[in-house]
C-alpha cells in the first residue's frame, strides 16, 4: 500500500531492472530501489523513467554485501559477517560513506553461538561526517 491508502503497482516488462539486480536489494520510502553489485563493489540506484540503473558509488568494501537497508538518504550496506556496517550518504553527490562497527553488545555475545536470523541489529543512521 502507498501513501493514502492507495495500492502501487509495478510495471510490466521491467528488463532493464531486472537485468541489473544483481546483489542485495532495498528500497528507501517507497520512490528508490537500490542494489549492491557484488562482483564490482556498486551501489546503483534504479531509474525506473528509463528503466536502468546509474551507479551512485563504487567501493572495495561493497563487493563483500551480504545484507542493504536503506532510509532517510541513506543505504547501510552490512559485510564481514555481520561486523561492518558501511552507511552510505545518497544525498550527498558525490555519495559519501563512513564504515560503522558492531556495537559492543553484540560483539561481546557472540560466543554464545546461538543461530540467529538477525545478524546486525537496527542501526541509528547518523549523519557521514
Amino acid at each position: 500500500m502507498g501513501n493514502h491508502g492507495t495500492i502501487k503497482r509495478w510495471p510490466v516488462g521491467l528488463i532493464g531492472m531486472l537485468a541489473g539486480w544483481n546483489g542485495p536489494a532495498a528500497s528507501m520510502n517507497e520512490d528508490a530501489i537500490y542494489v549492491v553489485n557484488e562482483l564490482t563493489g556498486a551501489l546503483s540506484e534504479y531509474d525506473c523513467k528509463n528503466d536502468s540503473w546509474k551507479k551512485v558509488i563504487e567501493l572495495p568494501e561493497l563487493k563483500l554485501a551480504e545484507q542493504i537497508a536503506a532510509g532517510r538518504g541513506r543505504v547501510c550496506v552490512v559485510y564481514v559477517n555481520g561486523e561492518t556496517v558501511v552507511v552510505v550518504d545518497v544525498t550527498a553527490r558525490p555519495a559519501r560513506m563512513k564504515p560503522v562497527e558492531k556495537p559492543n553488545f553484540i560483539r561481546n555475545c557472540d560466543h554464545l553461538n546461538a543461530p540467529c536470523n538477525l545478524v546486525v541489529p537496527p542501526v541509528r543512521l547518523v549523519p557521514v561526517q
